[in-house]
Order: C-alpha cells, then structure tokens, then sequence
C-alpha cells in the first residue's frame, strides 16, 4: 500500500473537516481525526495536523478527556485557497 505525503495529507484532514462542516463550535477530537487515516499514515497525519493548526487554519481546545479541533471561520477563503495550492502541486 502507498504511503500517503504530507501534501496528501493536509488535503484528506481539510477535505474531510469541510465534508462534515467541523467549522466554530461542531468540532471533532484530534485522536478521532487521525484515526480516519490508514494505519501506516497516522503518524504523517498527526504531523500534517499539528502544521495545519501552526499555520493558525484550525483551532484547539482542550477538554478533560482530549484536544477538539475545528476549522477557523474567518479563514475559510484562505483554507480554499490553501487547498487549492496543493491540489495543483
């Protein structure tokens, strides 16, 4: 099986947080994202997420029992437009 890049991986995690509309106050658990990556590539994808929520595109808030994420609404223009620039790459 192919191991999936870094750029493929920041565009799963965005795709699938778009998909489900995890933007403000509906948000997902960290542990849960990366687990909807193949076994192999969950280790790429913890890093492709933590450099998504660096490059401030997703939010933190940590809970008693894990960090929830969600997209940031403000900067949903510039998430497509992020996206956009690594489809093309």
């Amino acid at each position: 099986m192919k191991k999936l890049s870094h750029i493929e991986c920041e565009i799963f995690i965005i795709d699938y947080l778009l998909s489900h509309r995890y933007v403000d106050h509906k948000q997902t658990t960290f542990e849960i994202m990366v687990r909807h990556v193949p076994t192999n590539d969950r280790k790429i994808a913890s890093h492709s997420l933590e450099n998504l929520i660096r490059k401030g595109f997703i939010s933190t808030k940590r809970k008693h029992y894990g960090v929830h994420i969600s997209l940031i609404p403000d900067k949903l223009g510039e998430i497509r437009v992020y996206l956009h620039s690594l489809e093309n790459q």
